[in-house]
């Protein structure tokens, strides 16, 4: 039973481990882009400076993706009211980004042929979501889908909502 605790434990360590490891809250100037979304208009980060933006870099055949789209589309609801924007950047898709959104219920904008712009940001895994400040900087990158990554953002995206109000 001791080795069983043991083992638990180490795995919980290690977890947390690999959690904190993908996370990088070090700001540095976000790349400008410009992608079509499937619903046919033209999204560009330089033109939402002053407004938060989270990026989702996902592809429907990525099961951690999946799972994190509700949880973006809770944030895009929470937020939109406030000027927060939330994109999907689709990209390494072989099906069609919009009926996979609409499966999951999101509705912000699904952008898509991001491979570029994914390399650009490091996106080298997927989901990678990616928090810019209204000044362009990216302020928080998480890659996988972890349960508390909702929390996580939600704090970023309140801390960069309570700068531009003072």
């Amino acid at each position: 039973m001791a080795w069983k605790l043991v083992t638990f434990g180490a795995v919980v360590v290690i977890g947390a481990g690999l959690t904190a490891a993908a996370l990088d809250t070090t700001p540095k100037a976000a790349s400008d882009f410009a992608l079509m979304s499937t619903r046919g208009k033209q999204f560009t980060l330089s033109k939402n400076r002053g407004s938060v933006v989270v990026v989702d870099f996902w592809a429907s055949w990525c099961p951690p993706c999946r799972a994190a789209i509700p949880v973006l589309e809770r944030i895009h609801q929470e937020y939109k009211e406030r000027g927060v924007k939330v994109v999907g950047v689709n990209v390494h898709d072989n099906q069609d980004p919009a009926a996979s959104m609409l499966d999951l219920g999101a509705t912000y904008p699904a952008l898509v042929g991001g491979e570029e712009v994914a390399k650009a940001y490091g996106a080298e895994s997927l989901p990678t979501i990616v928090v810019i400040d209204g000044d362009g900087n990216i302020v928080y990158r998480e890659k996988g889908f972890s349960t508390i990554m909702e929390k996580r953002i939600g704090e970023v995206i309140e801390k960069e909502l309570a700068k531009t109000a003072n």
